[in-house]
């Protein structure tokens, strides 16, 4: 140390000043690393919720049309109109069930504290639900055979 104050003061600045950036860049270097892992967890993060939010709003969707399609399929007794909406109720459910399993695959590796109960609720939930509409749509497709039968007959 004494033999630091025996340089001359522009040497001592410049120890002194070699010091402080040295500091800088290890500040520098450890805020850089720090910020690339915060920018992969935030894209890992932003990654997750994105592909969750499609697949619940593909649920959404899915389960709204084939509510429709029920409706529809309930209300005309037109057979081609009855026909179609039985086939579009199938494609839906295909999709709503696509996307719930999608949901799971999420859930298996990404899910939140409760997410996997609230998604184990929601295929309890939808798998009733589905029931409930299967029985719909095929009573009306019932109902458009004994139509159907009722016409020949006359």
């Amino acid at each position: 140390m004494k033999n630091l104050f025996r340089l001359g003061i522009g040497r001592q600045l410049a120890i002194a000043f070699t010091l402080v950036v040295g500091q800088f860049l290890i500040v520098a270097a450890w805020t850089a690393f720090s910020l690339a892992r915060v920018d992969e967890a935030a894209g890992r993060i932003a990654t997750v919720s994105l592909a969750k939010e499609e697949q619940i709003a593909a649920l959404n969707l899915a389960y709204a049309r084939m509510r429709e399609s029920v409706r529809n399929n309930i209300i005309f007794t037109d057979a081609e109109v009855m026909q179609r909406e039985m086939s579009r109720y199938t494609a839906e459910k295909g999709q709503f069930l696509a996307a719930l399993t999608a949901l799971d695959g999420i859930a298996a590796t990404h899910a939140a504290p409760g997410e996997r109960e609230i998604l184990q609720r929601i295929r309890a939930q939808s798998q009733l639900a589905l029931q409930h509409q299967d029985q719909a749509m095929a009573e009306a497709m019932q109902f458009l055979s004994a139509v159907a039968m009722g016409i020949l007959q006359q």
